[in-house]
């Protein structure tokens, strides 16, 4: 070990138990030495100023002791006892010096480094990374330099698709859900329909990386990591969206949000395929009362003559009569359908009473259009519950990082509803002992459509 790795283990040494007992009876023992060098000074400087034959009796009194060895007088006797003190206070220190030298030379060499960030899947980057950890080693590593996935976004992000902002601030991780739609919907922008599907969101629970160096000689097996709860609020904002395109003249609302839409007032526009805005449509009311679930609503009766002879052109009766029978059984058999674009404004309350405005462009068929496929569902870890606090998850973990080598491992968050979480996380060892502990401000999106399709999965 050189001499910087032992002053660099030196803060760690000093708060352990053996070494602050040596620090006390150290202390203890220079002040009582002080105290007893300090009066024995007294007593020679005064002693002097005696008769000699006085200066025994002095001395007795003083002490209560004065038995003196052959051939030295009082002066001396106080001398002796003087540089006796001085050596008992160097042994004393003598002695808590070695006993630190003996903590550090038995100190496990290098220290474990745990550090958490979010974490987004990069699976082919991953396992890049983790095999050539695997090839080369780390060394005495630091946990916060080692990124197996970085949280920041990279390549093209789907605008529904949700992702996790990531900032590390005063030691506490701040964690917030986050999508170009959210964002041009809370900023006021006009949004466009999504096709249809068991939701609207392409999202997951929120996980947290948690990346280990074990730069120490023994073997680290981290066997628990407990999540305190401290706060918890649900989300009640609505969350709208229209699914696109549109069929049998109708288009759908869908609330991923977690609060109903109250007194609701839909104002809708028409055009053609383009949207062009460059002509003046006129605008259409359209009453709808509160709800949670998104409504349908229907605009076959409120279209244009003119635009909707446009978007769809079917065969006359006479050209039908020439059909089979099956064929003629079918009233949109034959037709050429194009589609009519709706803008709209819905304004309504949230549940705090606060005014909003959900503005968007969507596509509507008057006649029927095929569905696309379902997408598929999520899974979690970790799940809380939204809106209770005030309690501990403890989730069983297995990870044995052998010397010299390191490991990445998740912990995935899942939540009943759209919540934020204050909470306090910690991972220990198999002996109890925390090696990393830190704050996290989490917010975690669950649209309302798909939050009973998460299933734990194994990593």
């Amino acid at each position: 070990m050189t001499l910087f790795e032992a002053l660099k283990i030196l803060p760690e040494i000093s708060s352990s138990p053996v070494a602050l007992f040596c620090y006390v009876v150290t202390i203890a023992a220079w002040a009582y030495f002080g105290v007893s060098v300090r009066r024995h000074k007294n007593l020679l400087n005064n002693l002097e100023k005696l008769r000699p034959e006085d200066r025994l009796k002095a001395l007795e009194s003083q002490l209560g002791e004065g038995k003196l060895r052959r051939g030295l007088d009082p002066e001396q006797w106080l001398r002796s006892r003087i540089h006796k003190y001085f050596f008992l206070a160097f042994l004393a220190g003598c002695t808590t010096l070695l006993v630190i030298v003996a903590l550090v030379i038995n100190h496990p060499k290098g220290d474990v480094e745990i550090d958490v960030t979010p974490y987004r899947s990069q699976q082919l980057m991953d396992r890049l990374q983790i095999a050539l950890v695997a090839m080369v080693g780390m060394g005495q590593a630091n946990a916060a330099d080692l990124e197996f996935s970085k949280p920041e976004s990279k390549g093209r992000v789907s605008p529904n698709q949700i992702q996790y902002d990531y900032e590390k601030k005063d030691g506490k991780i701040y964690i917030q859900a986050s999508s170009l739609y959210l964002r041009d919907v809370r900023e006021g922008k006009e949004v466009s329909g999504f096709a249809f599907e068991p939701g609207v969101f392409i999202w997951d629970y929120p996980a947290l990386s948690v990346k280990v160096v074990n730069n120490t000689d023994k073997t680290l097996l981290l066997s628990e990591a407990v999540l305190q709860i401290e706060k918890s609020t649900v989300d009640t904002r609505p969350i709208l969206a229209v699914y696109s395109p549109g069929s049998m003249g109708r288009f759908w609302f869908a609330n991923e949000g977690w609060g109903r839409v109250r007194d609701p007032h839909l104002a809708l526009s028409f055009y053609g395929p383009t949207c062009s805005s460059d002509v003046s449509v006129p605008t259409q009311d359209v009453p709808l009362t509160t709800f949670l679930d998104g409504p349908s609503v229907d605009i076959s009766k409120l279209i244009d003559p003119t635009l909707r002879s446009a978007s769809l052109e079917c065969p006359s009766e006479a050209e039908k009569s020439k059909l089979p029978p099956y064929m003629r059984a079918n009233p949109f058999y034959g037709c050429k359908q194009t589609e009519i674009c709706v803008r709209g404004t819905l304004s309504y309350l949230q549940e705090d009473n606060s005014p909003f405005q959900f503005r968007f462009k969507t596509k509507v068929y008057l006649g029927p259009i095929p569905a696309p496929p379902v997408m598929p569902s999520y899974t979690y870890d970790v799940r809380l519950e939204a809106g209770k606090a005030g309690y501990s998850i403890r989730v069983p973990i297995s990870q044995e990082i052998q010397p010299g080598k390191t490991d990445h491992f998740l912990l995935q968050v899942a939540s009943d509803k759209t919540s934020t979480y204050d909470l306090n996380l910690k991972i220990y060892d198999a002996q109890g002992k925390a090696e990393w502990s830190g704050d996290i401000d989490l917010e975690v999106f669950v649209p309302r459509s798909n939050a009973g399709l998460g299933k734990p999965r194994k990593r």
